[in-house]
């Protein structure tokens, strides 16, 4: 561990983006000075990690994560987690006249998860946003042993879990201001994975997460095709693409979108998503502000 991760866990708010196959940490809400790292990435190496199939594809970053607690100096504070995409599911859940109160909302998008996935969404922790009334809004899942198991490697570090995060809803959340367009759609891609979703003026129309193989220019514009034919989602528009090391990836052309390309780097610029399960009590919390 370096010396500089060591002290940054002291005494500032932690973010932490855990994916498959690498886990960073750095300081949230901060951006470091050229002299400083803004933060760190550590590599996951199992042979499983990449794989779709892969029991509890989650487990080998949380260790990384709780080896890297346990060998920095000193206690972490507040941790801000961001979770890689593919470890979360995403429903657009429709607006309903009927649902007043948030155990309503959680109920109604509980039973829509189960009618996607079967039985297997009364293991997984919901999380929602908040949309002006007549809209769809955003629900997000991920295993409950995963969640669990985060809450047990802050508290034995002696920190404290302020946030989990989505990473669409994170990515949604860092760029709201440059997501201009009445009609876009968002593609935030990491490796092995791209999520996408659509706006139009009458507001979040679908989302959608899918397993990538190829390059970023080769995949993408079949992606999008195949949505606008099967699914709600705009067929055109701007095309608003997020992705790590955007600027190694050359000009593409993606036919009837206008594509902007959004920086995804300085992890630390702001803090974690609205879109955020609570730290403390209760399985799930609505956010404050809208996506």
């Amino acid at each position: 561990m370096s010396r500089w991760l060591g002290s940054a866990l002291v005494g500032h708010r932690l973010r932490v983006e855990l994916r498959p196959a690498s886990v960073w940490l750095g300081r949230a809400g901060v951006i470091a000075r050229r002299s400083e790292p803004s933060g760190r990435a550590i590599e996951v190496d199992t042979g499983t990690a990449n794989r779709a199939d892969a029991p509890e594809l989650w487990r080998a970053a949380v260790d990384v994560f709780a080896r890297a607690l346990r060998e920095a100096r000193g206690r972490p504070g507040r941790v801000e987690i961001v979770l890689s995409d593919h470890f979360v599911r995403y429903l657009l859940i429709p607006w309903s006249e009927g649902l007043v109160g948030d155990n309503e909302r959680l109920g109604f998008a509980r039973l829509t998860f189960r009618d996607v996935y079967g039985h297997l969404a009364d293991t997984w922790d919901l999380c929602l946003d908040e949309q002006p009334a007549g809209r769809a809004f955003f629900a997000s899942a991920m295993d409950r042993s995963l969640v669990a198991s985060l809450r047990e490697v802050v508290a034995r570090a002696g920190g404290t879990l302020a946030a989990l995060s989505p990473a669409l809803a994170d990515r949604i959340n860092r760029h709201r201001v440059a997501l201009k367009a009445p009609e876009f759609c968002l593609a935030a891609a990491e490796p092995g994975r791209i999520s996408l979703a659509f706006h139009s003026r009458a507001g979040w129309q679908a989302v959608r997460s899918r397993r990538i193989d190829g390059p970023l220019p080769d995949t993408l514009p079949t992606l999008l095709k195949q949505e606008a034919v099967v699914g709600p989602a705009t067929g055109g528009g701007v095309l608003y693409l997020c992705a790590d090391h955007l600027a190694e990836v050359p000009p593409f052309p993606v036919p009837g979108w206008r594509l902007v390309r959004l920086a995804d780097s300085g992890f630390a610029a702001r803090p974690a998503s609205d879109l955020a399960l609570a730290a403390g009590g209760g399985s799930t919390a609505t956010s404050i502000q809208r996506l």
